[in-house]
């Protein structure tokens, strides 16, 4: 390279700008409020109120995917079903649905960090479960 040229590094009188900044005297309305823009229960399409099923009962709350698998390899020849991708789900929580599995699929259990392992081939069992919950369970793997 021929000479010696140096780069500004103090960016100049563009970055001092703000470009939003002529909106505040144009005179643009405020925006709405969330809560008077969301329609409220029962306004929907349909003459049920949100939240309920056709025969009047609580629908369970969406809550996530949660997929569902077999798994054999590095357990010594043991079958062991694990369920993961839990989201907002507590530790307490978790440890208390690993409490109900074993006692419904009538087998061991633990909760491993991010995962609920049951012995056993018990995929339909969590997947009844875990839809009873409010989970979107998906059979993962083989």
């Amino acid at each position: 390279m021929k000479g010696n040229r140096k780069v500004e590094l103090h960016g100049g009188d563009a970055l001092g700008q703000n470009p939003f900044g002529a909106l505040d005297g144009v005179g643009l309305p405020p925006a709405p409020r969330p809560e008077a823009a969301a329609p409220g229960p029962g306004t929907g399409s349909g003459s049920r109120p949100a939240g309920r099923s056709a025969e009047g009962t609580a629908l369970p709350k969406q809550r996530g995917r949660i997929e569902i698998r077999r798994e054999k390899s590095g357990r010594g020849g043991k079958i062991v079903t694990t369920a993961s991708g839990f989201q907002g789900v507590c530790p307490a929580e978790r440890d208390q649905w690993v409490s109900e599995l074993r006692k419904s699929c009538g087998a061991g259990g633990a909760a491993k960090p991010g995962a609920i392992e049951i012995q056993g081939d018990r995929r339909d069992d969590l997947f009844r479960f875990f839809a009873a919950k409010g989970f979107r369970p998906v059979m993962a793997g083989g």
